[in-house]
This record gives C-alpha cells, structure tokens and sequence, in this order.
C-alpha cells in the first residue's frame, strides 16, 4: 500500500513538472523557435541519392534560395540536379559540387569554390549526410569494415563541420541570424543490436559529438541537431541488405521502411518545427526511442510535437517499459540466431564450442 502511494505520488510529481514545461514552450519558447528556410543557403553533402536528395526535394519547397548538393560522382550529381530542377518552385539555383569529404585538402577546395566562385557568403542549413552501412556480425568481421564506416561516418563529419563553423559564427557575431548544422545519424545512434556492430559505433559517435558541439555552441546562434531516419528504400540501403544478418534485418524492420522522398520530406518539415530542437525524427517509433533513451543527461525531447506525451506518458514511465519489452525481443531473437550461426563462429577459432567444455555422462 505505501509503495502504491509512493508510486501515485512519483506519477503526479512527474506529471506536474512536465505540464510546467509545456506551459513555459507555449508561453515563452514557441516564438523564437520558429525559423524559415525561405531565401536561405543550404549544403547537403552526400546529397545526390537516398536521405540527402529527398532532403534536397524538401529544402526546395520550403523556399530556399540557393541549393548545394556535394557527393563524389559527378554524374549522379548531374541526373540529381535535373531531378532537383523539376521540383523547384521558384527562382532557385541549384548548384553541383564532386568532392570526397573525407579528404581535407578537397572540403578546402570546396568551401574557396563556395565563397568566391559561388558568391555564397555563408550556408544557413548544413546538412552532413554521407555515410553507409556493411551490416554484419561483429565477431566476424575484418577490422578494415570498422574503420572504413569510422572514417566516412564519422571523422567526414567532424571534418565538414569544422571547417564551415569558422564562417558561420563570424557572421553571426551581430546576433541577428541563424545558422544550422545537422547531422544525420540514423536509429542506430539511440540503439544498436547484432548486425550494426561495425555501423552503430560510428552512429553514436555523431550522437556523442554533435551533443558536445551544441553544449559548446550554446550562446551563438548556431543550432546543432540530429536527424534520426529510419530505414530509407535506397541503393545503400539495397547493398546493406546482401550483408545484412536475417535477425538484423528482422529487428530493423520494426521501424518500417521509407522512400527517400518520404524520408526527406519528414525530416526537413520536422527541423522547420523549431529552431533550438537537437533531435529531428521521421517517425514516432524513433521518437519512442529516444524518450526512453534521453532519461539521462542526455538533451531533452522537444516538446513540440508530443507535448502531452512526454508530460502525461513519460511520467508513468509507460514507454520504458515498452522499451525493456524491445530489448527482450531483441535479446530472444539474437539469442536464437546465435544457436544457428556459433558454429561458424566456432570455425573461425574465436572460442571452443560449449560442448567441449562439459562432460557428458557414460
């Protein structure tokens, strides 16, 4: 009866603090998280195909004035650019870069060749979207297909950030315009399960990195955000799939599947929401994911979309237990693939099977 009690009064304590916070958005927040794209500079790298061109599609609706889309084959850029060109809905120039970010002395090229050829003084809307995934088991993967995911996942990141902040807080410093930096991770940068041992990694590094870069950032009017797609129907996303353990792609397909457009589409509308929000979902199975995983320090879920829900559900601490019900789920079917596929790992001299170590009786 007293545990009852405690917990009643745990529920409406939780209920009542987050009511507040949702009274304190609509009272003082809601204004200044309003932002606009209309006349404003976008870069996408890795923007030619999948996520980064359906992001491309969005941009353009929503009024930008100058489009950049970055990838490192040149003629995917230009089918991109055409593709782009049948969506604009106004006078909008669209502009191709090839270049591999991963490499230094090409991102320096690219950002002479933005500002002095281009004549774009500064980007408002980076969006840092290369990557891929090579699914697989962790155990049995040779250390390059860490490394390779690390460098382009993660160290290309770092590397475009870097070097595009410079010129944003140098024109921010009147205080009177904004710039944005989104990151696009993926789910895995809230959960991870066997299959994305080699990728997650690098998507939590962004998750771990783009938080510190907007802690370090507050003050300035640069805004960092993490975008979450879910699984997007892309050629990456196809060549995942010949890698892609059977218990990978059946957990990963909770989440659904997207087109690029939609994908894009979601998440660009998602961001327009509110200027200061650091997660930017394109489903609310992603949302759930990071109630449960934003218990912590890490930073709050933005309220706007789903105000009740992290006041009222949030509270009753329903969707962690509907995420312990998922990682149950996960841990079964892991477990069950495991008794299929440990003898290939046994091959592979990592350990002695079970058996070895257990006498049976005579």
């Amino acid at each position: 009866m007293i545990l009852l009690v405690i917990l009643q009064g745990l529920f409406y304590t939780s209920v009542a603090l987050g009511s507040l916070h949702v009274l304190h958005y609509f009272l003082f927040q809601r204004k200044r998280m309003k932002h606009s794209m209309r006349g404003k500079n976008v870069l996408i790298t890795g923007g030619s195909t999948g996520i980064g061109l359906g992001i491309a599609i969005e941009c353009l609706k929503q009024g930008c004035a100058n489009l950049i889309i970055v990838a490192r084959n040149r003629d995917k850029l230009e089918q991109a650019k055409k593709e782009l060109e049948t969506h604009s809905v106004e006078k909008q120039s669209i502009f191709i870069y090839s270049c591999d970010v991963s490499d230094e002395k090409q991102v320096d090229s690219m950002l002479e060749e933005i500002y002095s050829k281009m004549l774009i003084r500064k980007v408002d809307y980076l969006f840092i979207n290369q990557g891929l995934s090579i699914p697989g088991y962790a155990t049995l993967q040779p250390m390059s297909d860490f490394k390779y995911q690390m460098d382009l996942n993660y160290f290309s990141h770092v590397l475009v950030s870097k070097k595009f902040i410079p010129s944003m807080l140098d024109d921010n410093k009147d205080g009177n315009s904004s710039s944005h930096i989104i990151f696009v991770g993926s789910a895995c940068s809230i959960t991870s399960f066997v299959g994305y041992g080699s990728y997650a990694p690098t998507k939590y590094a962004i998750k771990g990195y783009a938080e510190a870069l907007r802690s370090e950032l507050l003050g300035t009017n640069i805004h960092i955000h993490l975008a979450l797609p879910v699984d997007t129907d892309t050629e990456g996303f196809k060549k995942e799939n010949e890698t892609k353990p059977k218990e990978c792609a059946t957990l990963s397909s909770l989440s659904g599947l997207q087109t690029y457009v939609e994908s894009g589409s979601s998440l660009v509308r998602n961001l327009m929401k509110s200027a200061i929000q650091f997660y930017v979902t394109s489903s609310f199975d992603t949302y759930l994911q990071i109630v449960g995983g934003t218990l912590g320090v890490g930073p709050c879920v933005n309220i706007y979309n789903y105000p009740l829900l992290d006041a009222i559900v949030g509270g009753m601490m329903v969707i962690p237990a509907i995420l312990r019900g998922y990682a149950y789920y996960f841990d079964k079917v892991s477990y069950e693939a495991a008794l299929t596929h440990r003898n290939e790992l046994f091959k592979k001299n990592l350990r002695k099977p079970l058996e070895s170590y257990t006498t049976k009786e005579k």
